[in-house]
C-alpha cells in the first residue's frame, strides 16, 4: 500500500472520528441550548464532514493501491481527454453501478439540503413560538395584574357607595328634624 492511501486512510479515520463527536454532540442538551443560527451552522458542517468522508472513502476505493485493477472498458476522469490531441474519447460503456450510485448520493444530499433547510425553519419556528410564549405570559401577568387593579377599584366603589348610602340617610334625617323643629 502506498504512503499516498495511508494518508487518505488516516485523514478519512480522523474525519470519521470528528465527525461523531460532532453527531454527539448534537444530540446533547448543550447542542439544542445554542442560539438557532449556530445550531444551523453545525448541522450544515456536519452534513460537509460526511459528504468529505463519501469522497475520502471513493479515493480509497479508487485508489490503485487498493487491490482493485481498474476496468477497462469504463473510462475514468484521467483517460477522458486523449494525450496526444486532446480530444475527449467517447467512453464505450458507462459502468451502471457507478451512475446509479452517483444518483443516489446526489439525491441523499439533496434530502440532506433540504431537512437541513426545514430545521432551520423548525428553529426559527421553534424561537418565534418561544417569543409568542414569552409575550402572551407577560400579557397574562398584565391581565391578572389589572383584574386585581380591577377588584380594588371595585371595593372601593362599593364602599364610597356604603358611605353615600349613608351619607343619604343623615341628610334625610336631618331634613325630617329640621322640618319637624321649625
Amino acid at each position: 500500500m502506498g504512503d499516498y492511501l495511508k494518508r487518505v486512510i488516516e485523514e478519512k479515520a480522523e474525519l470519521d472520528a470528528k465527525r461523531e463527536r460532532l453527531t454527539v454532540f448534537i444530540s446533547s442538551p448543550s447542542y439544542k441550548g445554542l442560539p438557532a443560527e449556530e445550531r444551523n451552522l453545525l448541522r450544515q458542517q456536519q452534513i460537509t464532514m460526511d459528504n468529505y468522508s463519501i469522497i475520502l472513502g471513493d479515493r480509497i476505493k479508487a485508489s490503485p493501491f487498493a487491490g482493485e485493477s481498474p476496468k477497462p472498458d469504463v473510462i475514468t476522469s484521467t483517460q477522458y481527454l486523449d494525450a496526444e490531441d486532446a480530444t475527449p474519447l467517447k467512453p464505450s460503456r458507462l459502468e451502471q453501478g457507478n451512475v446509479e450510485s452517483l444518483l443516489a448520493r446526489l439525491a441523499k444530499l439533496k434530502l440532506l439540503a433540504e431537512l437541513a433547510s426545514l430545521r432551520a425553519k423548525s428553529d426559527k419556528s421553534a424561537a418565534e413560538l418561544a417569543n409568542l410564549r414569552a409575550k402572551s405570559d407577560k400579557s397574562t401577568e398584565e391581565l391578572a395584574s389589572l383584574r386585581a387593579e380591577l377588584a380594588n377599584l371595585r371595593a372601593e366603589a362599593d364602599k364610597s357607595a356604603a358611605e353615600l348610602v349613608s351619607l343619604q340617610r343623615m341628610t334625610d334625617l336631618l331634613v325630617r328634624l329640621s322640618r319637624g323643629a321649625g
